[in-house]
């Protein structure tokens, strides 16, 4: 009975809407306008001042947030579009997408801007994608969560070329701003071909292969509105590993278990895509060129991954 409880609240949880859970019913943006003014929001009149910023409160709703801008001259009204919330995108990783069939039509879903700069004339400056500034300094923490790997582990039968896409690793780094869009990235990952797109527990029988990288990238990147492109070098810790699992009914094994294991030098390819204030997604590519223990030396070999990202800034 207890465990039928545990599976059913585990099983809850799973489908449970992240926007439900995590957001409020209000959500909290910066407005900074080119010059002392002020800014009207519903029946509430904010005056920026020297500051020349005010913090709004709204209501979450997928309807474009309208506010007025003006001065001592000119009085002008802009739109800010909604867009969907961190918490919405969180549904992704946390159970494959099911909770943002709940939060569809939940005004949780959405949110606004963090940051929005205004003209006097109504005229909108800048979101927050561009929300840096030179020696600024992000955490990143991500999920790759799908893999796709090519490897080279050896050259004897069956060895010579071995591929597989999975499931699920993690990845942590930094990012270093040399200027509001350009940045210099570090990151290290590890990633493996998991069967499944959530961590569940299963048996393995017979003869499996399992796919593995550990690897480090230090990239320059180019940011362009929401989209961030770089390039850069990584050194990659890349595992084959041949295991057999003797289970009831299990076929007997081709061959004895083996795991190769190869340190490599390459490019890194990072691809993001600002979706939310703290939320990416982005698609690495990189392919290793040089094998620094293996022979032959040079050969081609790649992870290419799909990543979940958060960013938060330090500095």
């Amino acid at each position: 009975m207890v465990r039928r409880i545990v599976v059913f609240g585990l099983i809850m949880l799973a489908v449970s809407s992240c926007a439900t859970l995590l957001n409020g019913p209000t959500t909290k943006i910066e407005i900074q306008t080119d010059k002392p003014g002020g800014i009207i929001y519903g029946a509430d009149t904010f005056h920026t001042n020297l500051a020349k910023r005010v913090i709004l409160r709204p209501k979450r709703s997928a309807d474009p947030l309208v506010i007025g801008v003006f001065d001592n001259t000119s009085y002008a009204e802009t739109s800010v579009p909604a867009i969907n919330s961190f918490a919405y995108l969180l549904n992704i990783p946390y159970n494959s997408g099911l909770g943002m069939l709940a939060d569809k039509n939940d005004p949780k879903r959405y949110t606004y801007p963090r940051k929005i700069r205004v003209s006097t004339e109504g005229v909108l400056l800048q979101y927050d994608e561009y929300d840096h500034r030179k020696n600024d300094l992000d955490l990143h923490v991500s999920i790759p969560y799908i893999n796709h790997f090519l490897l080279r582990p050896g050259e004897g039968p069956g060895e010579r070329e071995k591929s597989s896409t999975g499931f699920l690793g993690l990845s942590a780094g930094l990012d270093y701003y040399l200027s509001p869009r350009r940045s210099l990235n570090l990151q290290v990952a590890a990633v493996t071909d998991f069967d499944y797109p959530l961590p569940i527990p299963y048996e393995l029988e017979g003869e499996y292969e399992i796919f593995s990288s550990v690897f480090f990238g230090l990239a320059h990147t180019h940011k362009i509105h929401r989209l961030s492109l770089g390039y850069g070098l990584s050194y990659a810790l890349n595992t084959w590993d041949l295991r057999y699992y003797e289970r009831s009914g299990a076929p007997p094994p081709t061959r004895p278990p083996v795991k190769r294991q190869s340190q490599a030098i390459g490019l890194f390819f990072p691809a993001y895509f600002q979706v939310g204030q703290y939320f990416n997604i982005g698609l690495t590519y990189r392919p290793t060129l040089y094998r620094v223990d293996t022979t032959p030396a040079f050969e081609y070999e790649h992870l290419v991954s799909l990543e979940l990202i958060g960013k938060v800034k330090l500095r």
